[in-house]
């Protein structure tokens, strides 16, 4: 087993390595001052769940997950009248 060693001043310069080693699931990551071990980190539990629309659409009140995913309509719509375009009103706006 590998024991990784950091001082307190490298811990304070980039800690989230450090915890990000340690969450990784790597033995003996332990943190030094003087020179001796005072800190050792270890993840606390597995890693954190993960959150899927799933969950966060059955989180609010009267919304369901849909059963089939949603496909929508490949017409495409064309708009037609008269007068000018919004582009050009736009245009016209910005002069």
């Amino acid at each position: 087993m590998v024991l990784h060693q950091y001082t307190l001043k490298e811990f304070a310069a980039n800690p989230s390595k450090v915890v990000h080693r340690a969450m990784s699931g790597e033995e003996d990551v332990v943190i030094t001052l003087r020179g001796l071990p005072v800190v050792r980190l270890v993840p606390a539990a597995g890693p954190p769940p993960r959150t899927t629309i799933e969950d966060v659409w059955s989180a609010m009140p009267g919304m369901s997950v849909p059963a089939a995913p949603m496909v929508l309509p490949a017409k495409r719509i064309t708009l037609r009248g008269e007068g000018p375009t919004a582009a050009d009103m736009i245009l016209e706006d910005r002069r």
